[in-house]
């Protein structure tokens, strides 16, 4: 439902997408007196894109106008500028696929959702931002298969709601996006207990800076250090065994477990190798969830049972319970 536009000389103006305006000539200016309204959404095409051939970049000398982004339209309006809204992007069971901000400027708005779905958590603790092969892991969560999906707009009691239909690429083979869904599912799944399992690394980052204070102390506390120091080396060589281990290049815990989000990529049933990179992943979780358990039942048992036998007075403080 668009428009065109020429001005008789060297241009031509597309709107793409005018319903906004057409429910604005239907309802009048009461419409703008609304703090938040969204409106119909024209059907998202999954359409499959790629270069001219011949011309790869602007140097060509090609003239090139600008195209219309790929994936759904959303377009809403603000009586006043919000700053920011939030999205969030449901499924026909309710369950959130996707949700982002965006800027709401006073007026006609309209963002671009491109169909990609919240990404699943990866195993490990270091923040993304700071790691320099991020760029491999963030925003990983797999394509909406094709279906209406619900729209919520929102900016603190500003609510509005509308619905998008995803559509395949007509021009394409049928593609069995069932088995894109069931990828998907169970990845979802399985990234529940890579949650879990992070959390147990929380914990071992806490458990190492305690065995670094308690380093310390043994530098300064002769009798302390004879009492603890046999167990502090034990259960700080056990932690390294552990972080080398999850760490390890090419083929470290780590790396295995975040091999899970491959079967996002999936475009139909899972091939031989990405159900073996899958079972893989699952193993090597068990292995790590393994180590740490068993780390936590006797290194550091034998650590904590060591420092009981003492009693430290003062200001310094040692090691807290869990």
């Amino acid at each position: 439902m668009g428009t065109c536009e020429n001005n008789f000389g060297r241009a031509l103006w597309v709107l793409d997408d005018i319903r906004p305006l057409r429910r604005l000539a239907k309802e009048g200016v009461i419409l703008l007196d609304s703090k938040l309204t969204a409106f119909d959404t024209p059907e998202a095409v999954m359409a499959s894109t790629k270069n001219l051939p011949g011309y790869y970049f602007y140097g060509d000398a090609m003239f090139r106008g600008e195209n219309r982004q790929p994936g759904a339209m959303i377009s809403f309006f603000a009586s006043d500028g919000l700053g920011k809204v939030k999205l969030k992007i449901t499924d026909n069971d309710g369950k959130i696929v996707k949700t982002f901000d965006a800027d709401a400027a006073k007026g006609f708005n309209r963002v671009i959702w491109r169909f990609d779905r919240n990404a699943l958590p990866q195993a490990g603790l270091q923040d993304q931002d700071e790691n320099p092969r991020a760029r491999y892991f963030r925003n990983i969560g797999g394509i909406a298969v094709p279906g209406t999906y619900k729209v919520i707009i929102s900016n603190g009691e500003n609510v509005a709601e509308t619905s998008v239909t995803i559509k395949p690429d007509p021009r394409l083979p049928a593609q069995d996006f069932e088995a894109v869904r069931i990828n998907q599912l169970r990845a979802e799944a399985f990234s529940s207990g890579i949650t879990e399992f992070n959390t147990k690394l929380e914990k071992l980052r806490d458990m190492k800076e305690q065995v670094a204070k308690c380093e310390r102390l043994i530098k300064d506390q002769p009798l302390f250090a004879d009492v603890v120091s046999d167990a502090q080396k034990t259960v700080k060589e056990a932690i390294n065994t552990i972080e080398r281990a999850l760490n390890k290049r090419p083929d470290g815990l780590l790396q295995r477990i975040n091999g899970y989000r491959g079967i996002l990529m999936a475009t139909g049933p899972l091939s031989q190798q990405e159900e073996k990179s899958m079972k893989d992943a699952e193993a090597a979780l068990t292995e790590a969830e393994t180590l740490i358990n068993a780390f936590m039942e006797n290194e550091w048992k034998a650590f904590r049972e060591a420092l009981e036998k003492i009693s430290l007075t003062g200001d310094k403080i040692i090691i807290s319970r869990p």
